[in-house]
This record gives structure tokens, C-alpha cells and sequence, in this order.
């Protein structure tokens, strides 16, 4: 386990995309989500309901 952080530090150092590119695709997935649930419109559109009516008999 040592020697990964180790490695990942030193890709860190040598290049700093190593470690912005994930971070930038993280802060974009949570802005994404947090503005689904924010929205009430698109989060009714998101959720549906599923009813019938009839006789259960029939089937």
C-alpha cells in the first residue's frame, strides 16, 4: 500500500493533471447531482408512479 501512495506522490510531483483531472470530473459530477435534486421539476419528471385499476379476478 506504501508503494502506490509513494508512486502516486511522485506522479503528483512530476505531473499535476495526474491529480486535477480526476478531482475536475468529481466536482462536476457533484455540481450535476446536487443540481438534478435541486431542480423540483426534473426531479418529479425523474420519479414515477406506477398504478392500475381493474379486478384482480381477471387475470
Amino acid at each position: 500500500m506504501r508503494s502506490v501512495v509513494a508512486m502516486l506522490q511522485k506522479e503528483w510531483l512530476e505531473n499535476p493533471l495526474v491529480l486535477r483531472i480526476p478531482l475536475f470530473v468529481l466536482a462536476c459530477g457533484v455540481i450535476l447531482f446536487v443540481s438534478l435534486m435541486s431542480n423540483d421539476t426534473l426531479q418529479h419528471n425523474m420519479f414515477f408512479q406506477m398504478s392500475f385499476g381493474g379486478d384482480v379476478s381477471d387475470i
